[in-house]
């Protein structure tokens, strides 16, 4: 049975969920681990390793904000894909936050990209698994990506709430010098 620890409190899995993060995501789509880590003892993140047994099988991070949670980092790892591993791991956060929208980003969708059937590929995984385009794009500092929300009721995340977010997130220092390489 899978399940999803902790890594403020659990150091065990943290060098898996550093290679896995640092090789899972390009470094366009990458903030510093370190960084990543220290934020995550904060009090509105959670720095998951998805284990089955002892067995490490992926990494998830989140971030959340009034009744939002924002999916930043979702990764399996390369010997458990192919095995439903990402949607089990959608539906344990779904579990952990029962009562709030989920928001992620995905590449936008483009036919001009090398890995365009990757990035369809991977919208299809997410509308399998209940999400829904929130209707607007965003971009993070040279890559564009789609919002894509889960809800029970249908209801989107908006771009004003994905900020918030984001800005509560970051702090005020961060989120400007973020904004500012995003425009």
């Amino acid at each position: 049975m899978l399940e999803l620890k902790d890594l403020k409190n659990n150091k065990q899995y943290y060098e898996n969920a550093k290679k896995l993060y640092n090789t899972a995501f390009p470094p366009a789509e990458r903030i510093p681990f370190v960084i990543l880590y220290r934020k995550a003892k904060g009090s509105n993140v959670t720095f998951f390793a998805v284990t089955q047994g002892d067995e490490f099988k992926g990494l998830v991070y989140t971030v959340w904000f009034n009744d939002i949670v924002f999916i930043f980092y979702l990764a399996v790892s390369p010997d458990a894909r192919g095995n439903g591993i990402g949607s089990k791991i959608l539906s344990l956060v779904k579990d952990k936050f029962p009562n709030c929208r989920l928001v992620l980003n995905i590449e936008a969708l483009d036919e001009n990209a090398e890995n365009n059937d990757e990035r369809i590929k991977r919208r299809e995984f997410y509308v399998k698994n209940g999400f829904f385009g929130a209707g607007y794009n965003v971009r993070e500092y040279s890559v564009i990506y789609e919002n894509m929300c889960y809800s029970k009721d249908l209801i989107p995340v908006s771009k004003d709430e994905y900020t918030a977010l984001i800005k509560a997130y970051l702090g005020k220092i961060m989120y400007y010098f973020y904004s500012k390489l995003s425009e």
